[in-house]
């Protein structure tokens, strides 16, 4: 069996997350031949992890293509109509029509040439006067324009997609987008595994960033229709939490495609530290330094921790939002926090950390299943964390950790200080986390799980050979 990857700026030139988790996943199955076809900003991205055995090619494709000397329009005029009608989805957040696209890849070069075309300009005007007659023209223009490059330089990079028996997308965005026309294509079948609510992640950043209401909506759309995309033309699709499949089914997802496989870590690895001295308790939050994650949230906690107690605190993990990061710093500063709030960036010996920290904690506002939270229970850790994806679902009636609303520094701070306050309450915590790691969420169960959905997919066969 040969299972092509399909990641989206993660692995293999990531750390963590995602990539970890598929780091882990392939080296398992080592008797599974894979491909790993990664989409990065540039394509110039350095390989982070080491490619293992079963590993044949991985390529690193950049999302946006050099800039060229502008070329007149070569696309003749009845297919850039054609393409019209089959792009006309995208501002509407529809999915589309990937054998229609297929079949006008196969007769026609496909390029942004299509923007400078007659039909593409009387397709944008004719959703402009339907839908945003109010909005500046020029603003709704280029924003319309950066949507449909991004989506048009996805599809160009799917002829360098290899051959594989199965398609496995990391993602329901651009990956989900190419493993999509991959199946129509080549005719094998597409798994489809969401990690994080791509949605709900695109829409915090975008957030942040200073565009109007309808620019916002209009990007928006566009990710929802590679999303929806993603879902219709997947033979199976695998959220890795009960919450991740509730949103799948609220847009539309098929009930019958669904398989929940939680993550899984190494518990022979991750293990309990020996005992330790008496210095003052350490508070570990091993996330990167980006919005999703919260870290502000964590910082405003840590200042009210500190107000009654002795303690310190740690984010262990890659800063990978320097903006971000300084907004994080200009806070530490404010509150005087002084040496009590360090930002450890990336370490390799992730478990020696572990080890120094007496309470986990993580303040995402959107999660999956963080390995960091599994890793931390098979250390023997108790934890506090906000009630975002699958954490309900590892820690709810478990006595191992307490789940806190997301963005309510409060509660977080209160859960923390029971837990520093009380070491015979860290020690019983930390036993039952570790036993909960150990009978549910092993390497071992995952990976088998995994290969059970590829042979499914491929018993099942695709509607497309």
């Amino acid at each position: 069996m040969k299972v092509c990857i399909i990641s989206e700026g993660s692995y293999p030139i990531v750390r963590g997350g995602v990539s970890e988790w598929a780091h882990q996943f392939i080296k398992r199955l080592g008797y599974v031949d894979f491909d790993v076809f990664c989409l990065a900003p540039s394509g110039r991205e350095r390989q982070i992890y080491e490619k293992l055995p079963n590993v044949d090619i991985i390529k690193i494709c950049g999302i946006t293509p050099p800039s060229s000397p502008r070329k007149s329009s070569t696309l003749q005029k009845a297919a850039s109509a054609e393409l019209a009608n089959c792009l006309s989805p995208v501002l509407y957040g529809n999915p589309l029509n990937c054998e229609n696209l297929a079949n006008l890849q196969r007769e026609y070069d496909i390029t942004k040439a299509w923007l400078r075309s007659k039909e593409y300009w009387d397709s944008v005007v004719q959703f402009y006067e339907k839908n945003c007659p109010e909005t500046e023209f020029s603003k709704f223009f280029w924003t319309v324009h950066g949507v449909y490059s991004m989506l048009l330089d996805t599809l160009a990079l799917v002829p360098q997609l290899p051959k594989a028996d199965v398609y496995h997308s990391l993602t329901t965005g651009m990956g989900g987008l190419i493993g999509s026309m991959a199946k129509v294509l080549h005719g094998s079948p597409l798994v489809v595994a969401e990690h994080g609510l791509y949605l709900k992640e695109r829409n915090i950043e975008i957030a942040r960033q200073d565009l109007s209401a309808t620019a916002k909506q209009l990007v928006m759309a566009g990710y929802k229709n590679m999303v929806k995309t993603s879902y219709q033309y997947a033979d199976l699709l695998v959220p890795i939490c009960r919450s991740h499949a509730d949103a799948e089914l609220e847009l539309g997802a098929s009930r019958d495609k669904i398989r929940i496989i939680t993550n899984g870590i190494n518990c022979n690895k991750f293990t309990p530290p020996p005992p330790k001295n008496g210095a003052a308790p350490v508070v570990g939050c091993f996330a990167r330094v980006v919005p999703v994650k919260d870290i502000i949230t964590l910082i405003r906690a840590s200042q009210r921790v500190l107000e009654k107690q002795t303690a310190r605190f740690a984010v262990i993990g890659e800063i990978q939002d320097d903006e971000y990061y300084n907004e994080c710093q200009a806070l530490v500063q404010k509150f005087g926090l002084g040496e009590n709030f360090s930002f450890i960036g990336h370490v390799d010996k992730v478990i020696e950390w572990y080890h120094k920290v007496d309470v986990f904690a993580l303040c995402s506002q959107s999660e999956g299943v963080p390995l960091a939270l599994l890793e931390a229970m098979s250390c023997g850790l108790p934890s506090v964390c906000t009630a975002v994806g699958g954490v309900p679902d590892i820690l709810s009636g478990t006595g191992a950790g307490y789940i806190v609303p997301p963005n309510d520094p409060d509660s977080l701070a209160a859960r923390l200080c029971e837990l520093l306050e009380n070491k015979t309450l860290r020690r019983e915590m930390g036993v039952r986390a570790r036993e909960l790691a150990k009978d549910k969420y092993t390497i071992e169960n995952m990976a088998d799980r995994i290969l059970g959905v590829y042979l499914e997919a491929l018993l099942n066969g695709s509607s497309f050979r």
